[in-house]
Order: C-alpha cells, then structure tokens, then sequence
C-alpha cells in the first residue's frame, strides 16, 4: 500500500496556537512517567527556546487514507523516503518560468511527527478540520477577492505576497521559516517568528482583549495558564 501525505496549504482563520511541534535544537524529552514539566524560576511551565514546526505530517489527513490515523513503521519510512527522492527531482528551474521558487526554498521538514498520525489534528477523530458554514463562505468571499492574477498593480498583492505580514500567528505546513523563538518573564510570553522575523508580546495577566475599535498590525492577544496548557487568545 502507498501512502500519500500530501502537503496542503489553504488559508484558515484559528482560533488556538498549536505547540505540538519538537524542539529544533535536538533536545529529547523522556515519554516515560519520569519526565517532569520544566518550570521557570516564578514556577510556570518553561516553554523557552527555539521550536520548529517543520515536519511532513500534513495539518489534516488526506481523505484517501480513510479512517487511517496512525501509520506503520514500514508505511512512514517508505513515505519519508519517497519524499527525499521528491525534494531531489522537484529541485530543477522550469524552462520560461523566471523568478518562481522551486523545492530548494523549501524546509517543510524530513520525517513525519513521533506518533506516525497521518495527520496533525487529533479531533475530530477523521483528522480534518470542521469548517462551518460561516468559515467557508469567508474562504470563498476572501478567495474571490484575491484572484488568480495576473495583479493589475502591486497594490492588489497582500501583505503576505510582500513579505510584510500574514496578520495571524502561522500555523504549520507553510512549508518554510517554520522556526520560533519563545521566551518568558512573569506576567508576560513573547514569541518571534522565523516568517517574517515577527515578534509577539503577550500578556498573562488576565486582561481583557482590546476594544475591536482598536486595531494593531499583529492584533491583540492575551493568554493564561490552565494547569500547565498555555491558552492563548
């Protein structure tokens, strides 16, 4: 059986951060009942250091896998595998095709995530986000808006075509700058971003959010501990 993790890429409003992702500088954590949650000094979970999202487990499962949410050994070394071969044969400029990015730009990850799901959401159970009404009537609105190019003026590119912003925290699979940096002080948890070289500063000291006559680049997040999950919002 061949198995097809496709990497997929649609725009989506969320509304949590997901942290899911493996330490970049190689630190393990034992899976053992040994290993204890790190803490700061003034005793919050210690999330600080550089994080990566990079991995080819793709943010939701491909319907063709079915009711599949967990992939063989053999399954997920073969899917690697064939994805390395990929990134080398896709790595090759097109001919007439100046200026597009080709899999050399790419740093989407080599190995799909430790527990071999075939997807990073978990609920529902099928591995797939549940989009309501509401939502897909904005990705159609904002898609219709968009277009397909070719842009009359630079104006009609986003800001996300320019480098500047996307506006939301990413989430993973945006296939390159999948790197963070977090970094805690009491009351406060800032978080930079390798995309864009965005920073965060969010508070935790259970302010309420701005007024939504208020408007910021980034917006306005405000967070909280609930046991040791960080809840941001």
């Amino acid at each position: 059986m061949t198995i097809s993790l496709r990497l997929a890429t649609r725009t989506a409003v969320v509304a949590a951060m997901l942290l899911a992702a493996a330490p970049a500088a190689g630190q393990t954590q034992a899976a053992d009942g040994d290993w204890t949650v790190p803490r700061t000094p003034w005793g919050a979970p210690d999330l600080q250091g550089i994080w990566t999202n990079a991995t080819l487990t793709p943010m939701e499962r491909p319907a063709t896998l079915g009711e599949t949410a967990v992939l063989t050994t053999i399954q997920a070394d073969e899917f690697e595998v064939r994805s390395a071969e990929e990134r080398v044969a896709n790595d090759r400029l097109i001919p007439g095709v100046v200026g597009a990015y080709n899999q050399f730009w790419m740093d989407a990850g080599t190995t799909v995530v430790e527990s071999l799901r075939t997807s990073l959401v978990v609920d529902p159970p099928d591995g797939r986000i549940p989009w309501t009404e509401a939502g897909r009537t904005r990705l159609e609105s904002d898609t219709a808006r968009y277009g397909v190019g070719p842009f009359d003026s630079w104006v009609d590119a986003d800001t996300g075509e320019r480098c500047l912003t996307d506006g939301l925290p990413h989430v993973p699979l945006q296939g390159y700058n999948m790197n963070y940096h977090i970094l805690q002080a009491p009351g406060w948890i800032a978080i930079l971003n390798e995309m864009f070289h965005e920073y965060r500063v969010i508070p935790l000291d259970g302010r309420p959010p701005l007024p939504p006559a208020v408007g910021e680049w980034l917006g306005g997040g405000t967070a909280r501990w609930e046991g040791d999950t960080l809840v941001i919002e």
